[in-house]
């Protein structure tokens, strides 16, 4: 399956003429000038002078095509993901009461190195990192939220790194403390118990607290594969009701899995 901006047509005549362009002058420069003059040797002597600058031009601008087509193609990807996501998060959390802020559906993708850690998160860029790809929703679809996922399972990170190192299995907490009303964050007893039941460091749930980000009194992790079994990164579902209906969940991500998931993330 692949999905094409609507200026690709446009964009691959263009190409197409600015390949033929650049073998055309490239066969010209290596042209003997001709002895008569004429109009064609003053065509000859026009390119011969200016044809690497043609060259060049044409390089840059072959190369920037391709790359402003393929990030065209990642957000097209993208928004047909947020838009599956929508949906399954419509029947698994349908009638659940709250705003769909509350209940939220992340793709992670892994990736061995991300930068977005140096700045983000003051930590080195590589050893695994799982970052936030897809998120259906109006309020709550940017998420900055990256988790450490290295070989070492003891430093997995968060819902999503847990779920990652699950081999395939549901990962799930319940019955997080409501932490809406904390006092004193850097002293309550529940910032800490909710920081080791979701697999988080205080000062993260501090930060979230003081910005007053949603802080999910449940979570499910899946981890997605890619067709031929490879793992490619984790789904997280996370609301802030205290339970979800695990195995009804875990049948309709396993339907999504098979329908259309595992086949779109090849794609990013």
């Amino acid at each position: 399956m692949k999905i094409r901006p609507p200026q690709y047509r446009v964009w691959r005549i263009g190409h197409v003429i600015l390949t033929v362009m650049v073998i055309v002058v490239s066969k010209v420069l290596n042209l003997k000038p001709p002895s008569e003059p004429s109009w064609w040797s003053s065509v000859v002597a026009v390119i011969q002078q200016y044809g690497w600058w043609v060259i060049l031009i044409g390089g840059i601008a072959g190369e920037g095509g391709t790359s402003w087509l393929k990030a065209k193609e990642s957000s097209l990807m993208t928004d047909a993901l947020n838009a599956i996501l929508k949906e399954f998060r419509e029947e698994v959390f349908g009638e659940a009461v709250g705003q769909h802020g509350d209940h939220r559906v992340t793709l992670f993708q892994y990736r061995s190195t991300c930068w977005r850690a140096l700045w983000h998160r003051a930590k080195r860029p590589t050893g695994g990192w799982l970052v936030p790809v897809a998120r259906p929703g109006h309020t709550s679809q940017r998420s900055q939220a990256l988790f450490r996922a290295p070989d070492n399972p003891g430093k997995l990170e968060g819902m999503a790194g847990k779920a990652w190192g699950a081999n395939s299995k549901t990962f799930e907490v319940f019955d997080l403390p409501d932490l809406s009303e904390v006092g004193n964050a850097k002293k309550s007893s529940r910032v800490r118990d909710y920081a080791s039941k979701s697999h988080v460091s205080e000062r993260w749930v501090r930060r979230r607290i003081k910005k007053k980000r949603l802080l999910a009194r449940s979570m499910m992790g899946f981890t997605v594969e890619r067709p031929d079994g490879a793992e490619w990164g984790v789904l997280v579902l996370d609301s802030k009701e205290p339970r979800m209906d695990g195995q009804r969940i875990a049948k309709e991500f396993r339907e999504l899995w098979k329908r259309s998931l595992r086949h779109m993330v090849v794609k990013l």
